[in-house]
């Protein structure tokens, strides 16, 4: 009985279907898309795009500034969503207090904005909140 209860509990536990949601990093400074990159996001299904930004990291002036933005040559495709991404060096986080953290999230949401296209603003309007490092959460309020 026992052996049979088994067999019953392990056959169900295998029709769970689970769906995966295919998603990419785009980690290069010029975004330009190819026909190729179009054709294996729509052959994979993915309908988001995780794109760096820029990096953040102390400027000559010991300040936090923008390294090496993105520069986008194409738009992206329709049915892609826009995930931006923002690499900020460790460096930053330890020698920043919470309320320089804060500030400089808040000067990272314009700069990215204005960097991605009509189309991406859209896709990141509804942002909530940004996670800068694994203990601080800067909430950032988008209005409607």
């Amino acid at each position: 009985m026992k052996k049979l209860c088994l067999l019953v509990f392990l056959l169900a536990a295998c029709n769970h279907s689970k769906k995966v949601n295919t998603s990419f990093y785009y980690w290069k400074t010029v975004y330009q898309n190819t026909a190729i990159q179009t054709n294996y996001l729509k052959h994979c299904q993915v309908h988001k795009l995780y794109v760096r930004m820029m990096d953040v990291d102390f400027a000559k002036d010991n300040l936090p500034a923008p390294v090496s933005p993105v520069v986008f040559k194409d738009r992206f495709p329709d049915s892609i969503g826009i995930v931006p991404v923002v690499f900020i060096v460790n460096d930053i986080l330890r020698k920043m207090d919470t309320t320089q953290i804060k500030a400089l999230a808040n000067n990272i949401i314009p700069y990215v904005m204005q960097g991605l296209s009509n189309q991406a603003k859209k896709t990141i309007r509804n942002c909530k909140s940004i996670v800068i490092g694994p203990r601080q959460r800067v909430i950032i309020i988008f209005p409607s």
